[in-house]
């Protein structure tokens, strides 16, 4: 076990010194000296960082260079956040790539409970029981980015929804400064691209017993990079979206650095959660905002229009009869 860690973290730390000399040439003699290895070390980390996607070319009495891939891991997102965040607030994150998982969410609230720290950062490439709002399944296919936010907020059950709203308003920023597409927020956690959900923001929290305030909360958001390559199942052909075609228009590297805007932009908005500056922002993307709609509850379908969105991301609505109705769980739907 201990010569496994060993190997995990040289391979880590060439990745981040190769990334930070990107498309520079570096000797392994070099490389053996700054990271305190063998030459034979240097070499087999290489290997093992060209077989996780890593475009690394080698040429003789001249060195290694890393000129991109299509990798995803915890040094390509450490990486890609120095460009969104400055060191200070990156050192308060703690960062957990990995591949498949059953749901970022429910792995997440296991570490939760081992006492991790505000600030857990867990993305994963592909998920294999992946859940959203009232239980549904969460669908993942093609390619995406899933990762969950642990959170220890001090704040009410309440107040969970400003989350989930701050969520929504990072994913959209996030989206448009890395991949220059705008998009629309459904209230209260979808995301949408031309009509369709390319995006879920799933808030689950624990309550304090003795406070009636929240222990922790996780923020899961999963977006489509990719549409599948059968295309989506039929329930969800005409609902489902994603940023891009396919895999050949996507630009190399974008899942890290995706990934490291969302984590930036919301942890920006977290920050200064109690004064709820990123309504403006929320509202002004609203695509339900003067719509008919239906609003959803475990138990409940009714007809309605939407008024306005409060500043507590609560939704104001009229109803068939004319009176106006604060709702602030369900969800709603809309024809587009």
């Amino acid at each position: 076990m201990d010569g496994e860690k060993t190997k995990a973290s040289t391979r880590d730390r060439l990745c981040e010194l190769l990334m930070s000399h990107s498309g520079e040439e570096i000797s392994g003699e070099r490389l053996a000296a700054e990271l305190g290895v063998s030459r034979t070390a240097v070499w087999k980390a290489i290997s093992q960082l060209r077989a996780d996607g890593y475009d690394i070319t080698a040429v003789t009495n001249r060195g290694y260079t890393l000129s991109g891939g299509d990798v995803f891991d915890a040094p390509s997102l450490s990486h890609a956040l120095a460009e969104f965040m400055c060191a200070e607030d990156i050192a308060r994150l703690t960062l957990d790539v990995r591949g498949e998982v059953t749901s970022t969410n429910t792995l997440l609230k296991a570490i939760a409970s081992e006492g991790a720290p505000e600030g857990y950062i867990l993305a994963a490439t592909a998920q294999s029981a992946g859940r959203g709002r009232l239980g549904r399944k969460f669908y993942t296919s093609g390619m995406g980015i899933y990762v969950s936010i642990l959170l220890r907020p001090s704040i009410t059950a309440k107040s969970a929804l400003s989350m989930t709203a701050a969520a929504a308003v990072a994913v959209t920023d996030a989206i448009y400064e890395v991949c220059g597409v705008k998009c629309g927020i459904k209230w209260v956690n979808d995301v949408f691209l031309a009509g369709r959900k390319i995006c879920g923001i799933l808030t689950e929290a624990s309550l304090d017993m003795e406070t009636g305030g929240l222990r922790d909360a996780i923020v899961g958001i999963g977006i489509n990079l990719t549409k599948p390559d059968g295309g989506y199942p039929p329930e969800l052909e005409n609902v489902a979206g994603a940023i891009y075609e396919s895999r050949d228009v996507m630009p190399s590297g974008i899942r890290a650095r995706l990934c490291a805007a969302v984590a930036a932009h919301f942890m920006k908005y977290y920050k200064t959660l109690s004064d709820m500056s990123f309504m403006n922002a929320y509202r002004e993307r609203s695509i339900i905002i003067g719509k008919h709609v239906a609003a959803v509850t475990p138990s409940s379908r009714e007809d309605v229009e939407v008024l306005a969105i409060t500043d507590d991301a609560s939704l104001l609505v009229r109803r068939s009869d004319g009176t106006e109705k604060l709702l602030s769980s369900g969800e709603v739907s809309i024809r587009f």
